[in-house]
């Protein structure tokens, strides 16, 4: 294990990280723990359902496909609930958890909000593969994270852009002919939303 400690730390500081240090030691070195840190060590990209609270600690940035089948970037904002042995023995149908992103609110232009969504994954058999599940750390993308992610920022900019238009509180308006479907021409209200 790496040490915490730096040459440059005060006093204090090297004091904290020591009792950090000896609390990650015994968490590494407890008997309950070692079937999760092996499995974790021999499958490092799969997880089993028992333990999938371990993939969303605060801060962490899951990605989902929720809307449209695109995907989407969101953190999660605070701890998760660990799955308790009492759970596994009513064998939970779906485990939960919250993560936020930064959505439009449709009315007011720039004005965007923290949203958040409540995401379930339901329960499995065994190990199964991390990037498998309906919403993930973005770390485990099979590509590119950091490739998904870019591309990702650079949508929410041309969103974030396309709702500060000027009138975007109705999105677009439109008032002149149009195609329809069987290529008919019909006149289209002022409040056609795209």
């Amino acid at each position: 294990q790496q040490s915490l400690i730096h040459d440059d730390d005060n006093e204090e500081t090297r004091a904290h990280k020591e009792d950090i240090q000896l609390l990650l030691e015994a968490v590494e070195t407890s008997q309950d723990l070692i079937p999760y840190f092996r499995s974790r060590a021999e499958a490092p990209n799969t997880i089993a359902f028992r333990y999938l609270w371990t993939l969303f600690p605060p801060g962490t940035e899951v990605v989902s496909r929720l809307f449209f089948n695109q995907w989407q970037l969101f953190r999660v904002d605070w701890e998760t609930d660990p799955i308790s042995q009492e759970d596994l023995a009513e064998k939970p149908p779906t485990w939960f958890f919250e993560a936020w992103c930064y959505d439009w609110d449709g009315r007011h232009s720039g004005q965007y909000l923290k949203v958040m969504h409540r995401f379930g994954i339901e329960n499995f058999d065994g190990q199964k593969e991390i990037s498998q599940l309906s919403c993930y750390p973005l770390k485990y993308y099979k590509d590119s994270p950091d490739a998904l992610r870019d591309k990702l920022l650079k949508d929410g900019e041309k969103f974030k852009t396309l709702c500060s238009l000027n009138g975007a509180q109705r999105m677009f308006e439109y008032d002149d002919l149009a195609m329809a479907m069987r290529s008919e021409e019909r006149r289209v209200g002022k409040e056609c939303r795209s």
